[in-house]
């Protein structure tokens, strides 16, 4: 059951199960300032508990570096225990792979091409808060 649903105009946000999801809206363009909206809605949602997050990338069109640096950093990493990206395109993928080597997200971070494998791996990153 979805619990703290959160939208805003690029994703929609809510914990279930023990994980945080999001889901971006179609044709996503992540700019510095909607990377600080994100976060901030992802916040209210994770409520000071340490959860993995499980993000479906595959409307998102693009992001600016400032955002992923931003993204990358461990405020916006709070609460989140490790993070598993949905992608569908070899784009994605090549700028995942970027984005890992170059920010260097502070907790476990994978991508995947299927949504049962990517919950499978974050099932390991879930504490009892």
């Amino acid at each position: 059951m979805k619990e703290k649903y959160v939208e805003n105009k690029y994703a929609e946000m809510w914990f279930e199960d023990g994980l945080v999801y999001t889901v971006f809206k179609r044709d996503t363009v992540i700019t510095a300032q909607a990377a600080e909206t994100i976060i901030e809605d992802r916040l209210k949602i994770s409520n000071e508990k340490v959860s993995p997050i499980f993000i479906d990338l595959r409307n998102m069109v693009s992001t600016e570096n400032a955002a992923r640096s931003y993204m990358a950093s461990k405020k916006a990493q709070q609460y989140l225990s490790a993070g598993a990206l949905l992608i569908n395109n070899e784009i994605h993928r090549l700028l995942m792979n970027l984005w890992l080597k170059i920010d260097k997200p502070s907790i476990p971070t994978k991508g995947f091409t299927d949504k049962a494998k990517a919950l499978q791996w974050l099932e390991q990153f879930k504490y009892q808060n």
